[in-house]
């Protein structure tokens, strides 16, 4: 419900639940116009007040409870889906696929919310995100760029941003096979930041390509698990 009135808040359309998930839209059924705008504000506003649950439900005892979200922008068919004996008010394509991929990738990069580089493109410098990794998610060869969500320009805390600068840095360095340079670019953000699980695993990841060096056709593309 909490979770739920965001989105609705935001102008989103809650489509679904799904076991412990929510399924959401914005766009349709009516236009929205800053529409990935209003998706990131709405994901981190959720991010925002489930922290808040948090602590009172600790308080109480209960175990801690944390929530994964995936966002992306792009084409999708919209409308009544079903049959004569029942129709539901959907969206589906390609584009909702690889949201649902980037929310089940958060548990590997230890991350709250990623987005994908469409999504990233389209808010431009009105979102604070970095960069995390070049994936080839589950259903696709080809490998997308994903960043992570981490709040609104200008309002996200000012000692984020160098933490996020190294990470940044590290990442161009991998690209560019420069394992050592990177290696140590995701060493010092964990000393900025020693739970950051996304730059613990890249590290890892750079020094095992220093000891075995990929071949020529490397491409930097991580394949998601299936």
């Amino acid at each position: 419900e909490e979770m739920s009135a965001e989105i609705l808040d935001s102008g989103g359309t809650v489509d679904k639940y799904i076991g412990d998930a929510i399924m959401a839209f914005w766009g349709a059924p009516r236009a929205h116009e800053n529409h990935p705008l209003a998706a990131c504000r709405a994901a981190l506003a959720n991010q925002a007040r489930l922290a808040e649950l948090r602590e009172e439900w600790e308080r109480d005892g209960l175990p801690p409870l944390r929530a994964r979200i995936g966002l992306h922008t792009g084409t999708a068919t919209v409308g009544n889906f079903g049959s004569s004996y029942r129709l539901d008010y959907t969206a589906i394509g390609d584009s909702v696929n690889i949201a649902s991929r980037l929310e089940g990738l958060n548990r590997i990069y230890g991350t709250g919310i990623l987005i994908s580089e469409a999504l990233r493109a389209a808010v431009g410098d009105r979102m604070v995100t970095r960069p995390i990794d070049k994936v080839a998610v589950k259903g696709r060869e080809r490998g997308i760029l994903i960043h992570e969500l981490v709040g609104i320009a200008g309002a996200a805390p000012e000692t984020s941003t160098d933490w996020m600068l190294r990470y940044a840095e590290a990442f161009d360095h991998y690209l560019n096979r420069d394992w050592k340079s990177a290696a140590r670019g995701f060493d010092a953000v964990l000393e900025l930041k020693p739970a950051d699980t996304a730059a613990r695993l890249m590290g890892g990841r750079c020094r095992a390509c220093a000891a075995s060096p990929p071949g020529d056709d490397w491409d930097g593309v991580f394949h998601a698990p299936k």
